[in-house]
């Protein structure tokens, strides 16, 4: 007999949340997802060079950031990376998972900024979001107590989030498959699936 999934609730996410995962795709070549930094408290926005920003995924150009809900701290900050300031417009492109104290994914919402819990909160429409980091890892401006109204309302489970994803490659790598693409389209291609290993798939496939 299958296993009973148990029903995500409100309540059941407050109680049994520990960390948010936040990944974002960054290229500072790109303007569809805009991420710029700061590593000083008076200093202004830009975009940095590549080797300089910590939690940099550099392989498949994603930004990656762990945050311990309970502490409000970044997981695997070390101390050398100083103070950062994270800001960007970054639409609807990013993914945003809450896991429980396993790190097993507990429910995920991919897409616009959960303005109740990531700040700049409601100032950022869902559109921006703005996180600052001291050299102990400890997020300033992070909330106290965790708003995941934005979960329920637009989330889903993981494991459908999934699923779907996958329908949507297929369908994408079959529509592909025809055409001749050359090095300027894969790269457009690469930011717009964020994964490289599907380029590969598509530039193995037979022309048709």
């Amino acid at each position: 007999m299958a296993k009973k999934t148990k029903k995500m609730t409100l309540e059941r996410l407050q109680k049994e949340a520990h960390f948010l995962s936040i990944s974002l795709p960054y290229d500072s070549r790109e303007e569809y997802c805009l991420l710029e930094f700061s590593n000083s408290e008076d200093g202004g926005l830009e975009k940095k060079d590549n080797n300089t920003i910590p939690m940099l995924d550099r392989k498949n150009y994603m930004f990656n950031l762990e945050i311990d809900l309970k502490t409000c701290r970044v997981q695997d900050w070390k101390k050398e990376y100083g103070y950062w300031r994270i800001w960007g417009k970054v639409k609807n492109y990013g993914t945003y998972t809450l896991l429980d104290s396993n790190k097993q994914p507990l429910w995920q919402l991919h897409g616009f900024v959960p303005c109740k819990l990531v700040p700049p909160f409601e100032k950022g429409w869902g559109d921006y979001l703005d996180i600052r980091v001291n050299s102990d890892g400890n997020i300033e401006n992070w909330p106290q107590i965790p708003d995941f109204t934005d979960f329920m309302e637009n989330g889903r489970s993981p494991e459908t989030i999934k699923s779907y994803r996958w329908h949507l490659v297929r369908k994408a790598i079959y529509c592909l498959s025809a055409l001749q693409l050359d090095t300027d389209e894969l790269s457009i291609l690469r930011a717009a699936l964020f994964n490289p290993e599907i380029i590969e798939i598509i530039v193995k496939m037979p022309k048709v």
